[in-house]
């Protein structure tokens, strides 16, 4: 008799096909976590069919393409938790994430100052250089001085030759944020992606 090769179903049992399914669950959530993402956030199941979800559909098609967007405009209107979102989809779909706050990505540069510092600038900029999905929030709260604007332009210029996403988040108006954010980031928004303004309704009240 011919040997017929057994199916998926046929070679586990239905336990330890549930079990298997658990943990697949478990590690999704545990790179969420491990993202960096916000508590808040990422407990949060918000309704999504509005102009928000509509944003949230076009960049998750964009995953994994090399995009840069920046969503500006107001407190409150769902940047943060639309890019929490974004970052649930990426790990569900088993692409590296990281969120982090603007201001620690320069605080991080400045600890490898000190003497006897654990780390390096080039160890850092690996750290924000090596996963696929990059979420920079407030990006306004920098102080926007010669050395800052340097580095982040050159992360977000490494990140874009080596087609990483990278998503930037500011509280700013659109012309004020066009004229922090630098012509080179510019460039590479318009090229690659763009700015959505979130002038919608807060969700705070």
């Amino acid at each position: 008799m011919e040997n017929i090769p057994k199916t998926y179903d046929q070679k586990f049992s239905k336990e330890d096909i549930e079990r298997e399914k658990e943990f697949k669950i478990q590690q999704i959530e545990r790179n969420i976590i491990n993202s960096g993402v916000p508590e808040r956030q990422r407990l949060c199941e918000p309704d999504l069919k509005n102009a928000l979800g509509e944003k949230l559909d076009l960049m998750k098609s964009e995953i994994h393409t090399g995009m840069l967007y920046a969503l500006i405009g107001k407190r409150g209107t769902g940047k943060t938790q639309c890019a929490v979102q974004l970052i649930k989809y990426a790990c569900n779909k088993k692409i590296s994430a990281k969120y982090a706050v603007t201001m620690d990505f320069f605080m991080d540069i400045k600890e490898t100052y000190k003497t006897h510092a654990d780390s390096t600038e080039a160890r850092v900029l690996k750290d924000y250089l090596k996963p696929q999905f990059l979420i920079l929030d407030e990006i306004h709260e920098r102080g926007e001085s010669e050395w800052e604007n340097r580095l982040l332009t050159h992360m977000i210029d490494k990140r874009y030759g080596a087609l990483k996403d990278t998503i930037l988040i500011s509280n700013q108006t659109h012309d004020v944020f066009c004229m922090s954010i630098g012509n080179s980031i510019l460039s590479r928004l318009n090229e690659t992606g763009g700015i959505i303004v979130c002038n919608w309704e807060s969700f705070r009240g």
